[in-house]
């Protein structure tokens, strides 16, 4: 059973094994660390964003271990799954985190994301049906939208928590909030809050 983890990735110390399609669009999610890639052919692509490239066709255990030996993270994306295999075994073997691309069991998966600034959403069905992962993603992206404009309600209510939390729970589910931070119009879904507020909750 997978758990979220949240990891700063300015800090891994990452070993790709392979050189293609899949490669690139990990890279470019952990765009900052340190990402190593080895290979015996690389999409160029990848040079733009690899710290390191050794063009290499491993053959033994111990060009395994060499390679990863600096690693605190591997992702292993080759198109041989018996070298696939032999490398997540090296790695269970050392207590190294790996993510075996379209694999299951890999020891950590990838989740669909969505980033805006400080709020992070993730969704996983842990391989079963990746579909529904990107249409929750879709759903959630027009909620993502309406972060500034929470915050900005949060700070202009009263800090009585279960009165904030009726509300916002209140909130949430209106259709016409929503509909206004659809449209863009993140003012108005401000003062149509704001008074949604004051009719509730400061009328006695």
């Amino acid at each position: 059973m997978y758990i979220p983890i949240m990891i700063e990735k300015d800090r891994l110390r990452v070993t790709i094994f392979g050189g293609g399609d899949v490669a690139l669009r990990k890279i470019k999610i952990l765009e900052g660390a340190y990402v190593k890639v080895v290979s015996d052919k690389i999409e160029e692509e990848i040079r733009k964003y690899a710290k390191r490239i050794i063009l290499e066709k491993i053959r033994e255990e111990d060009d395994i271990e060499r390679l990863i030996s600096d690693s605190n993270f591997v992702i292993i994306a080759t198109d041989d799954r018996k070298l696939n295999l032999k490398i997540r075994d090296v790695c269970e073997k050392r207590g190294i985190i790996y993510n075996l691309v379209d694999d299951r069991d890999s020891l950590a998966i990838f989740p669909s994301f969505l980033r805006d600034d400080d709020l992070i959403i993730s969704f996983s069905t842990s391989g079963r049906a990746p579909a529904l992962s990107k249409f929750l993603k879709e759903i959630a992206s027009s909620y993502i939208k309406s972060l500034d404009v929470i915050e900005k309600i949060r700070m202009n209510i009263e800090h009585d928590e279960n009165k904030r939390s009726e509300f916002f729970s209140s909130l949430f589910r209106d259709c016409n909030f929503w509909m206004l931070i659809e449209r863009g119009e993140k003012d108005r879904a401000f003062l149509y809050a704001m008074e949604k507020w004051r009719m509730n909750y400061e009328i006695n």
